[in-house]
């Protein structure tokens, strides 16, 4: 029997005070270096990772970046929507759509309704990301920025088209979904009241009728905008002629675009 490092041996142990056979065992066990390493393991597990480290001289893994899987698969996901509809949707068409496996999937989004709202939300925010870009070019004051606003809704381009026909798939789940009616509707109270106050403006300029309710107005003329692009986005309709009706309906105000 080898003896162990620190030098205790069996025989130095009373033999009232332990099994001596037992003890001869647990001390034969730890003189082994690779059983020590288990033994250290199993009391110490920080030491034992820092000594596996220091032997270790492979490249170092790469640190996985869990929003940004997310978000991938999150475009997937609306990618999917967009082309062929809600009932597209399923581990594998966004697995393929995404470039990951379907196990990827559902690690980031073990419930279907998960990955469904991440691909609603998705599409919130590149209408989102779209809009502050264009309030960026922008002169600044409200009317202009009310009029780049609604001209976006108006889905004049491919990805603000793509965006509506997402956001017109989950409109019937907004009556049992609270937080998809939430990510739908948010920012339109603010559209409106900006629209409210420069139609407002307007009106104590002598452009809009004084008979006229800007409040009321502002409404309509949201959902105009909003109307049209629905149009445009979900039924083939002329995105020109959308722009045409709308600048129409903004002349009649008296507010030339």
């Amino acid at each position: 029997m080898s003896t162990p490092t620190n030098g205790i041996t069996p025989s130095r142990i009373p033999a009232n005070t332990a099994n001596p056979c037992a003890i001869s065992k647990f001390f034969a066990f730890i003189a082994d270096p690779s059983h020590l390493l288990q033994c250290v393991r199993i009391v110490m597990p920080r030491l034992y990772d820092n000594a596996i480290a220091l032997q270790y001289d492979g490249p170092v893994p790469k640190i996985v970046n869990v929003e940004e899987h997310r978000a991938r698969i999150a475009a997937a996901v609306w990618r999917v929507i967009a082309a062929r509809g809600l009932d597209a949707v399923s581990l594998r068409s966004v697995a393929v759509e995404a470039k990951v496996s379907m196990g990827q999937v559902q690690h980031y989004y073990s419930l279907k309704n998960d990955l469904l709202f991440a691909g609603v939300e998705h599409s919130y925010l590149l209408i989102e990301q779209h809009l502050e870009q264009l309030l960026a070019e922008a002169e600044g004051s409200p009317r202009e920025v009310m009029l780049a606003i609604l001209t976006v809704l108006l889905g004049e381009e491919a990805v603000v088209r793509d965006a509506i026909r997402v956001n017109v798939a989950f409109a019937a789940r907004t009556q049992n979904e609270p937080r998809i009616h939430d990510l739908l509707t948010s920012g339109d109270d603010e559209i409106i009241g900006l629209c409210t106050h420069v139609l407002a403006q307007a009106q104590r300029d002598g452009h809009l009728n004084a008979d006229l309710d800007p409040v009321a107005e502002a409404r309509l003329l949201f959902g105009l905008a909003t109307g049209l692009g629905t149009q445009v986005a979900v039924y083939g309709g002329s995105s020109a002629q959308a722009l045409d009706v709308f600048t129409y309906h903004l002349r009649r105000l008296g507010i030339s675009p």
